[in-house]
């Protein structure tokens, strides 16, 4: 089938349902939030992950990602910023 070996393609469907199934840091991000602030705050957090996914995949569907990261001075200011924001999320707790 397709010059793969079925050994291969059943640990490969087996690892990416394990990666999948897996909760990950935004999932932990929207706990923290629900459980420290309740309903509320943990809806905004679900809001705000999901929004950063749309606004990911659009910017990459759309090609800008090749774009940024093909271009080093653009990557490092992409860096740059998401590092300023973490620690002003950061400091904000």
């Amino acid at each position: 089938m397709f010059g793969i070996e079925l050994s291969v393609l059943a640990a490969f469907i087996a690892t990416s349902f394990a990666l999948i199934i897996s909760p990950g840091p935004d999932t932990l991000v929207i706990l923290r939030h629900a459980i420290n602030g309740g309903r509320g705050p943990g809806l905004a957090a679900v809001g705000g992950v999901q929004l950063g996914l749309v606004v990911h995949t659009s910017l990459s569907v759309a090609g800008i990602s090749l774009i940024i990261a093909s271009t080093p001075v653009l990557l490092q200011g992409v860096a740059v910023i998401g590092a300023g924001y973490l620690a002003w999320i950061w400091m904000q707790n």
